[in-house]
């Protein structure tokens, strides 16, 4: 099994120090090994209360996981299109600490939870070849006022029936743009990260945090192994050498971007 080190600084009461990248490993089920959130960049885990994923989970028996996490390893719920009132069930019942909002949900539906004092990041989708960028920001600008954090996510495939977890990344070069209009804010990138491509993201771009969930699998379940190589990369990303790097998916180059780095966390 590998091991799972420690140590490190503080951001929002955990011990990575910025601004180095926080990790949130999403899709738990509740029988998972659970000593990778000992590792001081992971931040965060999730677990998906959409009933149509394959990675759904009752909040009761999320519950029996939030209980085993490292002191500083907050619980991230998944909801697409529920209601205020059943993520605040699910978030008391499961233990949760932010709920995570993947579907259709208006900013009054993020002000409202977060005046009943939850911590809210709402997910927006990024088509996958960088098209249709001014819908992109300003869906940011929407949410960026009434959210604790955005989630740039990889747009679903056509017809997909949910609206994460498919393995697909977006052009991760559009960030230096989108990353211009969420100055001083939170922000995640999620959707077809790896332990193999992950050095090439973090060389990109500098999120406050990455979100990965099937990257991580071996049979659908998160694999421990899996884990410690993405850590592994992230805590050294990829040096280029050039102005230039190729992506490992269809061998595109894509130029670097030096002046997308993450907002503070609040």
């Amino acid at each position: 099994m590998p091991h799972f080190a420690a140590g490190g600084g503080a951001i929002g009461g955990h011990r990575v120090s910025a601004p180095e990248v926080q990790v949130k490993i999403c899709g738990l089920q509740p029988d998972d090994e659970l000593s990778f959130t000992e590792h001081p960049r992971v931040s965060h885990v999730g677990f998906v209360f959409v009933e149509a994923s394959k990675r759904f989970v009752h909040p009761s028996r999320a519950r029996r996981a939030t209980v085993r996490l490292a002191a500083d390893t907050e619980a991230v719920g998944v909801f697409a299109n529920a209601t205020v009132d059943e993520i605040a069930s699910t978030v008391a019942v499961a233990g949760l600490d932010i709920a995570q909002l993947h579907g259709d949900e208006s900013p009054e539906v993020c002000r409202d939870l977060q005046q009943r004092g939850f911590r809210v990041w709402k997910a927006i989708q990024v088509p996958s070849e960088g098209a249709q960028l001014d819908d992109v920001r300003r869906e940011v600008h929407r949410y960026a006022t009434c959210t604790d954090a955005i989630l740039l996510d990889a747009k679903p495939p056509t017809g997909a029936g949910v609206t994460g977890g498919h393995g697909q990344s977006f052009d991760w070069t559009v960030l230096g743009r989108i990353a211009q209009d969420i100055t001083g804010h939170p922000w995640f990138v999620a959707g077809g990260i790896r332990p193999d491509n992950v050095g090439t993201l973090l060389s990109l771009c500098r999120p406050t945090g990455i979100d990965v969930s099937s990257g991580v699998e071996r049979g659908g379940r998160k694999d421990p192994a899996l884990i410690q190589s993405l850590l592994t990369n992230v805590h050294r990303p990829l040096t280029p050498t050039s102005q230039t790097i190729t992506r490992g998916e269809g061998g595109r180059v894509f130029p670097i971007i030096h002046s997308c780095t993450g907002g503070e966390q609040r």
